[in-house]
């Protein structure tokens, strides 16, 4: 098997004052370096030969991690009695089933905007955000300002 195909996870280690590279899939090895690019290349080494080692004792390895891109969807079961109570805080907050249920796992990750508008606490303000790249997944849901509410209908998703 090909040690290139292994993923590396790299941080800033503020304990050891250095870059850790691990490889998740082999979860006892690591490499520490004085910058990202360094651990990786050091990493991929320790990878090598731990891939070598395996091969001529014979021992098996787990397979590499494979990316997998997700769709943005899923189905969930609930008791109707939740489903309810999701309805009507989506139209308590004048905002889509939807809207309301991903704003809620925004906030329960630790950042995201209320469906009605305003950040959760410990969010940077808006600008900073902006200026940081925030990535695609990280969108933040709200009503447009002069928007109606949507019927209840259309609150059920």
């Amino acid at each position: 098997m090909s040690p290139d195909r292994f993923s590396a996870d790299v941080r800033w280690s503020e304990e050891d004052r250095a870059w850790v590279a691990i490889c998740p899939e082999l979860r006892d090895l690591s490499a520490l370096a004085e910058t990202r690019t360094a651990a990786i290349h050091e990493l991929e080494s320790v990878v090598a030969a731990a891939v070598d080692i395996c091969a001529e004792e014979g021992w098996t390895l787990p397979d590499p991690a494979v990316h997998v891109p997700f769709s943005g969807q899923f189905r969930v079961r609930l008791p109707r009695s939740l489903h309810g109570w999701l309805v009507r805080e989506a139209q308590r907050e004048g905002v889509s089933l939807n809207t309301l249920v991903i704003a809620r796992l925004a906030e329960a990750r630790g950042g995201g905007q209320h469906p009605a508008g305003g950040t959760s606490p410990g969010d940077p303000p808006e600008d900073s955000k902006a200026a940081s790249g925030q990535r695609a997944d990280d969108v933040r849901t709200s009503r447009r300002p002069g928007s109606r509410p949507r019927s209840r209908k259309a609150a059920h998703g």
